[in-house]
């Protein structure tokens, strides 16, 4: 069904894109954004935690994008907040691993997604064994497109879905004055889930998450600059202009001023190819 919905939006928004968005958003607006939802979700998901009898073991999957794999290390920072001696799992986009993996919080990464926007049968399969293989108290699953038909949760673990977090997003963007940014609202989601029944052992301020590289990123970062004889005291800017909806993408023309500008620059200029040439990279 999510699928479903996602290529009707795709239909609409690419045969009408100025009239099917504002159509789409208002629909979203008026539907996933009603706070008696949000509160049934958030009761249900609040019963659901307080029956959890331990949480020693804890998995969150995140959605299938490297953009995801960052942000969704809110989850992580919250999560550590109430749990700080859980072993907390983290399953993510396979080239989204080095951007990761140095986060100590996170007990293990498993690197499964290879596919964008939607997981390939392989991905599915492996989380699947994943879940299987490890006796996890609670799940929390971020991607819309691993529903409970796709995924098998062994009897006994708990899980929480990712339409609470949809809820109280698209609320914020209907306020200006509210921040609107997933990341934050990954954070809130965890902290007001747990407040009702766990005090947290954490009360400092959440600034955000960060790329935290570890070695072997560092390693290979400089294996590259190397090859392409840049200079380690020369300033790096790394432009990529992919993202998965042509409608918020860079225009081209916009695209081009930018570039010409960067390269006057006395910096390196690295530019991302994108998902289908993701492994070439153009170096100015």
């Amino acid at each position: 069904m999510v699928r479903f919905i996602y290529k009707i939006i795709h239909w609409i928004t690419e045969a009408f894109p100025n009239m099917g968005a504002r159509f789409i958003d208002s629909v979203v607006f008026v539907l996933a954004g009603n706070m008696l939802l949000y509160k049934i979700i958030h009761a249900r998901n609040v019963h659901l935690l307080k029956k959890v009898k331990k949480f020693e073991k804890i998995c969150v999957i995140a959605d299938v994008n490297v953009g995801d794999a960052v942000m969704n290390q809110a989850f992580i920072f919250a999560l550590r907040d109430f749990f700080p001696d859980a072993c907390i799992d983290y399953v993510i986009k396979k080239s989204a691993l080095h951007l990761v993996e140095g986060n100590k919080g996170i007990s293990h990464v498993w690197p499964v997604y290879t596919t964008a926007p939607f997981p390939s049968e392989r991905d599915i399969q492996e989380v699947n064994t994943i879940l299987k293989q490890t006796d996890f108290d609670v799940v929390f699953n971020l991607s819309p497109f691993l529903y409970s038909r796709r995924i098998k949760i062994p009897r006994g673990t708990s899980v929480v879905g990712f339409f609470g977090i949809v809820i109280i997003l698209i609320r914020a963007m209907k306020n200006k004055t509210d921040k609107s940014h997933m990341m934050f609202f990954n954070y809130r989601f965890i902290s007001e889930l747990f407040s009702h029944f766990k005090k947290s052992v954490r009360n400092a301020e959440f600034l955000g998450v960060s790329l935290i590289l570890s070695q072997d990123a560092i390693d290979l970062a400089k294996k590259f600059l190397v090859g392409k004889n840049s200079k380690p005291e020369t300033p790096k800017v790394f432009l990529n202009t992919d993202t998965s909806s042509r409608f918020t993408k860079i225009p081209f023309d916009i695209q081009k001023n930018l570039l010409e500008r960067l390269i006057n620059l006395p910096c390196d200029v690295l530019l991302g190819g994108g998902p289908v040439h993701i492994e070439n990279y153009m170096y100015l």
